[in-house]
């Protein structure tokens, strides 16, 4: 193999495909048609003499030489790419920076919304991209340079991975206004009288309230199970059923569905949500700037923010 021969344009597409599994999906962000894409992968195929590339179901899953190839050049495209994108300075508001965020249905909500407005103001150059980022995907997706920040309430304990916390929350009773919740609240004693939409979560994220009433083995009546905790408010607004969500997407929801929101007593459901990112951006002065505002955007907001050691980015 001779590097000179390589066509840079080339080493782009790799990277993409590798992080984005699907033609069609590179094909998007890098403007190009599909076809174009599937002759520059044929082109990749003759000169790493590797398919690299290979289909499983509905992605394209790297093989073992693309994988080796990718985790060698992996750290050099990255630091490549935040130079040109730059343009050689640090002005974030002139910045014309990509920023691929892991997110959860529940960060997605309640931050990226007053983030795009924040960013539309004040570095309207910036890109932004979401992943959805599970709680045992963070800190891999973060590793492997596949998301720039990652923002979750499941705690992450990797070296070389850096957090800052950002607000807390905790979990509230939801229900239509045609359910009556003579309590005017939610309790471990009065939850069995209610038909309940359960939220399934990991087993370690840490703020599954039913984990709880599980090994408290207290009786819950359940008729419909999800994982995402954004159907819950759609489905109790036309229902008889209530449901436990995050305070914060009780509130945004709470306007358009017209449902009553009633607290949850006699068990902790608090929470902490934290932003998180990989060493190697720490000293980056257009990630430092983006983490602040992101930081910002959550305390202009009204939520939490003491000054505290949990305030400040450590390394886990």
């Amino acid at each position: 193999m001779n590097f000179d021969r390589l066509d840079l344009n080339l080493i782009k597409i790799f990277d993409s495909l590798y992080r984005e599994k699907t033609l069609t999906r590179v094909a998007k962000i890098m403007g190009l048609s599909q076809p174009a894409i599937s002759h520059s992968l044929a082109k990749l195929r003759e000169f790493f003499d590797d398919p690299l590339f290979v289909r499983e179901k509905n992605i394209m899953v790297p093989t073992a030489k693309a994988e080796r190839i990718h985790g060698r050049m992996g750290r050099s495209l990255e630091r490549l790419r935040h130079a040109v994108e730059d343009r050689g300075h640090s002005d974030p508001t002139r910045s014309s920076r990509a920023f691929m965020l892991g997110l959860t249905n529940y960060t997605g909500v309640v931050v990226l919304p007053r983030l795009l407005a924040a960013l539309e103001q004040q570095a309207p150059m910036i890109r932004v991209f979401t992943r959805h980022a599970g709680a045992g995907q963070k800190a891999d997706f973060l590793e492997e340079g596949s998301i720039d920040l990652a923002i979750g309430c499941s705690p992450i304990n990797r070296s070389g991975l850096k957090q800052q916390r950002l607000f807390d929350d905790q979990e509230v009773c939801i229900a239509g206004r045609s359910t009556r919740v003579p309590e005017h609240a939610i309790t471990p004693d009065n939850i069995s009288r209610y038909s309940l939409i359960r939220l399934q979560v990991a087993q370690h994220e840490t703020t599954d309230i039913f984990q709880h009433l599980d090994k408290e083995k207290i009786d819950i009546k359940t008729t419909f199970t999800t994982d995402q905790e954004t159907l819950i408010p759609l489905i109790v607004a036309d229902s008889n059923h209530i449901g436990i969500v995050a305070n914060k997407i009780a509130r945004v929801y709470q306007k358009a569905f017209g449902f009553d929101i009633y607290p949850v007593r006699g068990l902790d459901t608090r929470f902490t949500a934290r932003q998180y990112w990989h060493s190697r951006n720490d000293k980056d002065p257009v990630h430092q700037w983006f983490r602040r505002l992101v930081k910002t955007v959550c305390a202009q907001e009204g939520w939490p923010d003491e000054s505290s050691k949990a305030d400040h980015a450590d390394i886990i």
